[in-house]
């Protein structure tokens, strides 16, 4: 017995544009770990992240002595 059955599918070839992505660690490590996997993926994508519009919020726990956070985009 012979049977046929038809698959649809859609490609997408291109996305202009991806907004208000929020990354959430809670070690400079964690952060510059997400934001390295965040870049891959919008490689991946063909998509660019604009640093121009980009924010980091730091809120260290009361406890800590605050130092500046340092986050690095390739």
């Amino acid at each position: 017995m012979n049977s046929q059955s038809r698959v649809s599918t859609a490609n997408i070839h291109e996305l202009i544009f991806a907004d208000d992505c929020t990354l959430n660690a809670t070690t400079g490590e964690d952060m510059q770990s997400s934001m390295y996997l965040f870049a891959v993926a919008c490689d991946n994508f063909g998509l660019c992240i604009n640093t121009e519009k980009t924010t980091v919020i730091h809120k260290p726990p009361p406890d800590i002595i605050y130092s500046a956070a340092r986050v690095n985009v390739n």
